[in-house]
């Protein structure tokens, strides 16, 4: 054998893993908004992150304010890396366009629109005692980057140094910095800093981010001991704010017979536990969306 040989079976799984990590070389999937069946989670490589399968039909849906832009996070799992994520940007009017923001993000993950649809926030837990998140501003369309240089993260955790002088806290991997309220001219949003490790000296801590100046500022540190309740929409949240978008958009009479199914829907869940509860909320969810002309 060739003594250079024996490297093409270091290469190639290695340049395949490279490729699935960034959305620009990996092989576009099938859209999975337009597929009644979702295919298998086109994330890492079977091979090297070992075997991942997905949830099936599961999306996490959020409803900007306006009612003019849904986000679905789409839910997949690998064996390796644990939960995967991507998230779609869609316009309701046409529903069977979509396009993905950002890369794949691991385990939870929330979405956090601004009054005026032009910046997106997204909190990420990606390890276990942490989160950060991730700013994205409109360019086009239902196109949103992140701005150039902008680290939300690193911002807000030198200014809680800066505030408290908890240096070592604030480079602590043990922490969560997470984006909870948009101010309603949308020119910043609110961010707490807490932890469940005690590596914070002063806590519960949060700060403005200025999104028009990209930095943080007014630092805060609550005497009530409350944090404020994650952002994140709960199941009942999502379905509701996906049936008054569904409901402006169907003529009255096909309103009013969705008003009655709904109503009776609502009752028979009431019976259900909570796990069935909540399993039979996420296929209402989709029910609902699929709804939605532009699916027809």
């Amino acid at each position: 054998m060739h003594p250079l040989r024996w490297l093409k079976y270091f290469i190639v799984p290695l340049l395949s893993c490279f490729a699935s990590l960034d959305p620009c070389l990996a092989q576009e999937s099938i859209d999975p908004l337009a597929a009644k069946e979702i295919p298998k989670f086109q994330g890492f490589s079977s091979v090297d992150w070992g075997n991942h399968y997905d949830y099936g039909n599961r999306y996490v849906y959020y409803v900007s304010p306006s009612g003019k832009l849904l986000a679905a996070v789409q839910q997949g799992y690998d064996s390796m890396a644990g939960s995967l994520n991507r998230v779609f940007l869609i316009d309701p009017d046409h529903p069977a366009e979509r396009q993905q923001m950002g890369g794949i993000f691991l385990r939870g993950l929330s979405v956090l629109f601004s009054p005026d649809g032009q910046w997106i926030v997204l909190n990420n837990a990606a390890f276990h005692g942490s989160s950060r998140p991730y700013l994205f501003r409109r360019v086009q369309g239902l196109r949103y980057e992140e701005p150039l240089g902008v680290d939300v993260n690193q911002s807000i955790r030198h200014l809680y140094a800066e505030n408290t002088g908890d240096v070592a806290g604030s480079k602590s991997d043990g922490i969560y910095v997470t984006a909870f309220d948009w101010k309603p001219d949308s020119s910043g949003f609110h961010v707490s800093v807490n932890t469940r490790y005690h590596d914070l000296k002063v806590q519960p801590w949060s700060a403005f981010y200025d999104t028009l100046h990209a930095k943080a500022d007014s630092p805060v540190t609550r005497d009530d001991r409350t944090m404020p309740a994650e952002y994140s929409q709960g199941l009942d949240n999502q379905l509701e704010a996906m049936y008054k978008l569904v409901s402006c958009k169907l003529s009255p009479e096909a309103n009013q017979k969705l008003n009655h199914a709904e109503e009776s829907w609502l009752k028979e869940r009431a019976s259900l536990s909570q796990e069935e509860s909540n399993q039979r909320t996420r296929a209402r969810i989709q029910q609902l969306f699929e709804m939605l002309p532009g699916n027809k």
